[in-house]
């Protein structure tokens, strides 16, 4: 049984319990395998963080985008919902709470991405690409997200 459907079953879950599960879930595997594929590896620590925080972002976007259509259907794994009953709060907030920890998620990767440069850090070969791969993936899926939900 996935954690998601656990959520189901077992009820109420709290939001941090439930963004790092939709991260690990929200299915960003394949294209992560994909890209790192291009330069022949896994990627360091690092990578990971930033490949983490794009997860959230697109999680995030997903939830956000997909309110509608999972209000319709009572579905409850949603973070708009999940934090929003949490704080016992409307979903305009819940809306605008997800957006914060959304640019908060993309601030980050972004920061991490660029800190290793700055650092003076040497990476495998490639390993740069890799990541601006990943970062630049949160544009391009909320662009797709927003035109499949609209």
């Amino acid at each position: 049984m996935s954690l998601e459907t656990t959520f189901g079953a077992t009820g109420e879950v709290d939001e941090r319990t439930y963004l790092a599960t939709r991260a690990r879930t929200v299915g960003l595997g394949p294209f992560f395998v994909l890209v790192e594929a291009v330069v022949g590896g896994d990627g360091g620590r690092v990578e990971e963080e930033v490949k983490m925080q794009v997860a959230v972002a697109v999680a995030l976007q997903n939830d956000v985008l997909g309110l509608s259509r999972d209000l319709e259907m009572g579905e409850g794994r949603n973070f708009v919902v999940v934090c929003s009953r949490g704080a016992g709060r409307g979903l305009a907030w819940g809306v605008e709470k997800a957006v914060v920890v959304h640019n908060e998620a993309v601030g980050e990767a972004v920061e991490v991405w660029r800190g290793r440069g700055r650092e003076g850090r040497e990476g495998r070969e490639g390993e740069g690409e890799v990541m601006a791969e990943v970062v630049g993936f949160v544009g391009r899926h909320w662009g797709w997200v927003a035109g499949r939900y609209m």
